[in-house]
């Protein structure tokens, strides 16, 4: 009998685990915070044999980032850049 009760426990709390995804997709006023980034650098070196030219900064980066809100039919997004180069 105790082994029922347990039985059934497991089932329901995995049911209930499993069946969410299914109705995740139906709720139109879902809010939804996202975002990305991204970092890219360069090493700037002298280079005799290419007869390249030096330059004043050795490290360079440009980096961004991305915030993005969605709410029903609204969405609205902020984007923030960054270049620096650094001597």
């Amino acid at each position: 009998m105790r082994l029922d009760n347990k039985l059934k426990n497991i089932m329901f709390v995995l049911g209930i685990c499993f069946a969410n995804p299914f109705f995740a997709q139906l709720n139109e006023a879902a809010q939804n915070i996202h975002g990305n980034f991204q970092i890219e650098m360069q090493n700037c070196e002298d280079d005799t044999a290419t007869g390249t030219q030096p330059v004043n900064e050795r490290l360079r980066y440009n980096a961004f980032g991305n915030i993005n809100y969605i709410s029903g039919g609204f969405s609205a997004g902020i984007r923030y850049e960054s270049y620096n180069p650094l001597c």
